[in-house]
């Protein structure tokens, strides 16, 4: 099942479940940009499978090539798209800041 977000001003999205692909938008991807935007710290996440998927993902996308690697150990350089990069450049930068405040909690309990 999949429903269309209409959020006024912001762009349409619909909920997907696309394994931690970067352009997908569900209940995990909703969770990490609501501790983005409020500026919220969760040191779980950093132990998260989702958001460490999701992490890598835009960080593949975000440079000008990206490397898969098949079953038999080959590998394939793809090239992204401009419009690509620059998208995940923006999801990249979101999703590192919510890394590094959940570094920097647990830091802050450990001690």
């Amino acid at each position: 099942m999949s429903c269309v977000l209409s959020l006024g001003y912001l762009q349409v999205k619909k909920w997907s479940y696309a394994f931690e692909h970067y352009a997908e938008y569900n209940c995990h991807t909703f969770l990490f940009n609501l501790l983005y935007e409020a500026n919220l710290a969760d040191r779980y996440i950093l132990k998260d499978i989702h958001f460490m998927g999701f992490l890598t993902s835009a960080s593949d996308y975000k440079d000008e090539y990206r490397y898969i690697i098949d079953s038999h150990g080959n590998v394939s350089k793809l090239k992204n798209t401009e419009m690509m990069r620059k998208q995940t450049n923006e999801i990249y930068k979101k999703m590192k800041q919510v890394n590094d405040n959940a570094e920097k909690l647990a830091d802050i309990l450990k001690r």
